[in-house]
């Protein structure tokens, strides 16, 4: 249940919430804003309202005595037919109704419910018995008389299967030697082999063979003729076992470095032509960028920013941002896109890291409509690439700090020193856009902060004797 998950946070858990109702409910609580402390006031709200006991019975005992008598001996009906009995009877006890001294009632309102032919089999299994029978003794006799008729459906399916397959035997048996006459062969030299096979294939040059695999359109991880992100290959790279054929591997030194934004001669950008930033009219090769990676005793501030996300219906939800001037392309976390229920369209992009290091493909890009937090007048329209994770905390440990130079500023991130994940990554696709003239400058070894559209962001490595 969303209200006792301890992996979600209020936001989240507000944001599911008002998802999820409808009708009344919804107007209930539309006008909360999304903020973590009116998560509980939001739940307050909806349980004052319908957590009514009365109601609540009212509703169960109108469902069970609203069942129809089983028309025919099928196992769906007679699911049906026990299934909502369990249910209205479970909810009831969780009301604290004693359904527990029921039986009487309940195994008389349901045998009047059943099938002629099977109240006649109860009455031969209770044989000659005269003692009452309890309603788990009905509930066992015809959960077995389910499996029974699902058995037997099951057998008259199967006959009527094999029936059909032998009346139409010619017909399949032409069909399928259709579709071997028509199989095409190597897509390389168009010889009796496939192309993974091909002797004249493997002797060209790494890329040479990437360059084919793009102009063809095939696919990265099998060679076949479909797209990466339709690939039903559940066979990887035998080196680096990444979503790549082994013919496609790019060997590099090995590095501890995160790659975050990539290096790509080929992209398959979707069909969505809307003018927005950052959406690319050819293939684009983006730029190596490592982040959270602490080469020296002094942690390093990187640029964030709390940026608000606009969606259909009057929602939004706040996350934060990392500002890279070395993307080319902007990227956002699949889980977001997910929460948020965000429309996608297809898009495959190979991403590789510093070293040229393979790190996979995206999954899709979606168009964002973000807000500034500081300036809720400057809003910007932004094409994002889907990528399962951006990077880790950031920053790498908490930073303490008492620069002059920063005091009473509006910060972008007001939580910059204090580490937090990443959900977005604004590259420089929008960067430029975001930056003002003002910069504010301290002591050596002391972060610059500078105005943009989302407030002031603050950058640059720190040393211990400048905190």
């Amino acid at each position: 249940m969303v209200v006792s998950n301890p992996d979600l946070t209020p936001v989240e858990q507000l944001h599911y919430l008002k998802t999820q109702v409808t009708g009344e409910a919804s107007r209930l609580i539309v006008n909360i804003q999304m903020t973590s402390e009116n998560f509980s006031r939001a739940w307050k709200a909806l349980t004052s309202r319908y957590e009514n006991k009365r109601a609540l019975v009212t509703a169960n005992l109108d469902r069970l005595f609203e069942l129809k008598s089983m028309i025919q001996a099928s196992s769906s009906d007679l699911k049906l037919l026990l299934s909502t009995v369990k249910e209205c009877t479970g909810s009831l006890k969780s009301l604290d109704v004693p359904v527990q001294h029921w039986d009487l009632f309940l195994v008389y309102f349901v045998t009047r419910k059943l099938h002629t032919s099977i109240l006649e089999a109860w009455e031969i299994h209770l044989g000659e018995s005269t003692d009452l029978a309890t309603f788990l003794q009905l509930e066992t006799f015809l959960e077995g008389r389910i499996r029974a008729l699902e058995a037997i459906q099951s057998s008259r399916l199967v006959s009527k299967s094999s029936a059909t397959q032998k009346s139409s035997y010619k017909t399949n048996s032409a069909r399928t030697h259709a579709i071997v006459v028509n199989k095409s062969g190597c897509s390389y030299c168009s010889a009796a082999h496939y192309i993974a096979a091909c002797p004249d294939f493997a002797a060209k040059s790494l890329d040479e063979r990437h360059e084919f695999i793009v102009k063809k359109n095939l696919c990265f991880n099998c060679l076949g003729t479909h797209r990466l992100s339709e690939c039903r290959c559940v066979k990887r790279c035998r080196r680096c076992k990444s979503q790549h054929h082994t013919l496609l591997h790019r060997e590099t030194a090995s590095s501890s470095v995160a790659p975050v934004a990539s290096t790509s001669s080929h992209t398959s950008p979707s069909n969505d032509t809307s003018s927005v930033a950052g959406t690319p009219e050819k293939p684009v090769a983006l730029s190596h960028v490592a982040v959270t990676v602490d080469c020296s005793d002094s942690p390093t501030i990187l640029a964030t920013a709390k940026v608000r996300i606009l969606v259909t219906g009057g929602n939004s939800l706040v996350v934060r941002a990392l500002l890279d001037q070395g993307s080319k392309v902007s990227f956002i976390r699949e889980s977001l896109v997910q929460l948020l229920r965000l429309p996608r369209h297809r898009s495959l992009m190979h991403i590789s890291g510093v070293g040229s290091r393979d790190v996979g493909a995206t999954r899709g890009v979606v168009s964002l409509r973000l807000q500034s937090c500081v300036e809720p007048s400057d809003e910007f329209i932004l094409q994002t690439y889907i990528l399962p994770q951006l990077t880790g905390k950031i920053p790498s440990e908490p930073i303490t700090y008492s620069w002059e130079h920063l005091q009473g500023l509006p910060f972008a991130d007001p939580d910059f020193a204090i580490p937090g994940p990443i959900d977005l990554l604004l590259g420089a696709n929008i960067y430029g856009l975001l930056l003002k003239s003002t910069i504010r400058k301290g002591p050596l070894n002391a972060p610059v902060a500078q105005e943009t559209s989302l407030g002031w962001i603050v950058s640059r490595p720190t040393s211990q004797q400048s905190r």
